[in-house]
């Protein structure tokens, strides 16, 4: 038999796995690809004709468009309030009384 001996050994803390090096590299053109799409492209589509249009109405309107969630406008919630109905009240044969073929509440 050979014996081996402790250096020839890895050692958990020096090892990495195969492709290790790969993965980092894949994660890390990801997050450039975000990036480059949240502080390059976005902003340079703000300056295309419809786009800009609507921005300067939204500014001139005094409109603050960051803070407002589809949740917290009045019509989401009457649009919310109709759906639900419909499918509660739905007649028994209609395809509206089932969720992807699930009963529903």
């Amino acid at each position: 038999m050979q014996s081996t001996t402790t250096d020839s050994r890895i050692t958990a803390a020096h090892y990495t796995a195969p492709g290790a090096g790969r993965r980092w590299g894949r994660f890390l053109a990801g997050v450039a690809v975000i990036l480059t799409f949240a502080f390059g492209v976005i902003p340079a589509l703000q300056c295309l004709g419809p786009v800009r249009e609507v921005r300067e109405a939204i500014d001139n309107s005094g409109i603050d468009a960051t803070a407002l969630l589809y949740t917290e406008s009045e019509v989401a919630g009457e649009a919310e309030s109709s759906i639900r109905n419909a499918i509660h009240y739905a007649p028994v044969g209609s395809k509206l009384r089932t969720c992807a073929g699930v009963r529903c509440r």
